[in-house]
């Protein structure tokens, strides 16, 4: 079995679009997965600042698609901006987005919602994506929750012809092993802060060190969820992580630890 972990984030230094905490979101996790969840350090690719353009995401992204075997775990942290663009296919017209390194609304400085579902489709193993960006919360639009169960059955004769956005969403893609973590719902923003121990980072990539470690690195991915949650309402933030799993995840260990 293989851990692999793609973390990119950007802080746009020099632009007046600036944050202060997302490399450092990057760093942080990575020390977590190292020290304390079995990964290597070699199959972990980080993609910080002038790095973390959509090019270079998306490269990686399709290189672990084409690496992952059936027992392998791909992790992906994405820490920056994220906003929404019109989209018709979507019921409320708008897509989910993040913004690269060198953002301009272009779609070669952004990477969509739709991407990162195609990407998801027929993906081995298990995957776990923690996006830390406004608008986070409908990411992944591959991934069935755990309290939903589709109605939908695909004709085999019908294999490959389009159908609706409902039934791309339910058609038979292996979801069995997939889970988004987002740091807010697709309406909402993700802050940016200064911890209290002096430490530039995002306010759910924070509170997500801060559970995983008091848990002793052992912990559902709903229990992960709830205490994130707990923990933002505490510190008064307004943001409400959503959690998109299956079943079959929604009580495994994170990191398989």
């Amino acid at each position: 079995m293989t851990k692999r972990a793609l973390l990119a984030a950007t802080n746009y230094t020099g632009t007046s679009n600036a944050l202060r905490g997302c490399v450092s979101d990057a760093t942080r996790r990575r020390d977590t997965l190292i020290l304390h969840c079995g990964f290597l350090e070699k199959n972990i690719v980080m993609l910080l600042g002038p790095d973390a353009t959509a090019p270079n995401i998306i490269s990686v992204m399709r290189q672990f698609k084409t690496d992952a075997r059936d027992n392998d775990e791909t992790y992906g942290l994405w820490s920056g901006h994220g906003s929404q663009i019109p989209d018709k296919r979507d019921k409320d017209g708008l897509g989910e987005i993040i913004c690269c390194d060198n953002f301009d609304w272009t779609s070669k400085t952004m990477i969509t919602d739709k991407q990162i579902a195609k990407w998801l489709s027929g993906i081995r193993g298990r995957v776990f994506l923690t996006p830390d960006s406004c608008n986070s919360g409908d990411l992944t639009k591959g991934i069935v929750p755990a309290d939903i169960k589709s109605k939908f059955l695909l004709n085999p004769e019908l294999q490959g012809r389009t159908f609706s956005k409902l039934h791309k969403i339910f058609a038979p893609v292996n979801v069995s092993l997939q889970a988004e973590l987002s740091g807010c719902q697709d309406y909402q923003t993700s802050a940016d802060i200064v911890n209290a121990e002096g430490i530039p980072c995002g306010a759910f990539s924070d509170a997500f060190e801060y559970v995983i470690r008091a848990s002793k690195y052992k912990i559902t991915y709903v229990e992960l969820h709830r205490q994130i949650t707990a923990r933002l309402i505490k510190q008064r933030f307004q943001q409400r992580p959503q959690l998109d799993c299956s079943a079959a995840m929604s009580t495994m260990n994170v990191f398989g630890v």
